[in-house]
């Protein structure tokens, strides 16, 4: 995350004029912070259980944290309509949604491995 607030910094001393890059960066950012939020939630609500548990749990939190991301930057993605290029921002945000639905899937994917190796027990 420090790197996109390193962009984010760049951009505000060296290039003003790309307006986009301002709603792209923040949001970003803070999706980021959402994510690590849930992370947190996920190790106190997680502790204490068993092994399998404990892992169907934490990927739980970790498919809701991706599921929360990816709403914030659709909400986001109408800011899009007030920049200078809207279809570079739409686009920019666009493809952060695909990285994350890929996540989901994969998340999906993983705790349906976990809970199958947890019944076949």
């Amino acid at each position: 995350m420090s790197k996109i607030v390193e962009n984010y910094l760049y951009i505000i001393q060296e290039d003003i004029s790309n307006l986009d890059e301002f709603i792209v960066l923040p949001t970003i950012a803070l999706i980021s912070a959402i994510y690590k939020r849930y992370l947190s939630k996920a190790a106190k609500a997680c502790r204490g259980k068993s092994s399998l548990q404990r892992k169907l749990c934490v990927v739980s939190y970790k498919m809701m944290g991706r599921k929360t991301q990816i709403s914030k930057i659709k909400q986001s993605t109408k800011d899009c309509s007030q920049q200078k290029n809207p279809k570079k921002c739409q686009e920019k945000m666009k493809n952060q949604i695909l990285k994350y639905n890929e996540d989901v899937i994969k998340l999906s994917n993983q705790f349906k491995s976990i809970k199958a190796k947890g019944e076949s027990k």
